[in-house]
């Protein structure tokens, strides 16, 4: 019996043992290259997810289209939950920017009615392809001949006693440009019914993440105080 267990000890001993250290070794590495590897995909996903969140509010016009693209592709797909994400994405982007145009568009009527000549040329994009067509008027064109025809608007007396607010305002936002278009009531200071109203289309373009005013036309509208019985008014007067 003690021959027996003797073999047997010698048996045992004589199988190799399996390098503790280099396993070790082999073993982390696999585990940080596995985990590394499950990484990878999440940090491309969370790149993606940050670039799509970001790509909606990007001026660029072939950003979103490239999106609006993906939706459509990810719809004929029948992949609905993500045509719908990429949806609510360039949604909440529209919102957002949708918001800010009305604020800047009720900025500008907020300085026409205190006749703020600096709050209006804060307004203004700084460019020369701007342009401001008051009514009866010539188009001004650039920047700075933009800011004069304002400041002499805000010159004449009869101006400066009006106030303007819009009305059936209608907006519409595509990309780093948006069109604006209402009614604009025209008030004498002291009264409550608008004396005249006029048709007014406001367009503006996001730059560095703000909203400027590019162009602004405004007419006579068919319910305006002035009928087909009543005399001109005087062209040499702005908004009249």
């Amino acid at each position: 019996q003690q021959q027996q267990q003797q073999q047997q000890n010698r048996r045992v001993a004589s199988v190799p043992r399996p390098a503790e250290s280099s396993g070790s070794a082999d073993g982390n590495s696999a585990a940080a290259s596995g985990a590394e590897s499950a990484k990878t995909p999440r940090k491309a996903a969370g790149k993606a997810v940050a670039a799509g969140a970001e790509t909606p509010l990007a001026t660029p016009q072939n950003l979103v289209e490239e999106l609006e693209g993906k939706m459509h592709k990810l719809a004929k797909k029948e992949d609905y939950e993500g045509a719908a994400a990429i949806r609510d994405e360039l949604s909440l982007a529209q919102v957002d920017d949708e918001a800010k145009v009305l604020q800047a568009n009720a900025e500008m009527y907020a300085s026409f009615s205190r006749h703020d000549i600096e709050r209006m040329k804060a307004l203004w994009l700084e460019a020369h392809f701007v342009q401001c067509i008051h009514p009866m008027q010539r188009r001004a064109s650039g920047y700075s001949n933009v800011c004069a025809s304002w400041e002499k608007l805000f010159k004449i007396e009869r101006i400066r006693q009006f106030s303007v607010l819009p009305e059936d305002v209608s907006i519409s936002v595509r990309d780093s440009t948006a069109y604006v278009t209402c009614t604009e009531l025209v008030f004498s200071k002291g009264q409550r019914t608008p004396i005249k109203s006029m048709v007014a289309t406001n367009i503006f373009r996001k730059v560095g993440g703000r909203w400027y005013l590019v162009h602004r036309h405004v007419s006579s509208a068919t319910d305006a105080g002035v009928g087909f019985g009543d005399p001109p008014p005087d062209v040499s007067d702005p908004e009249a």
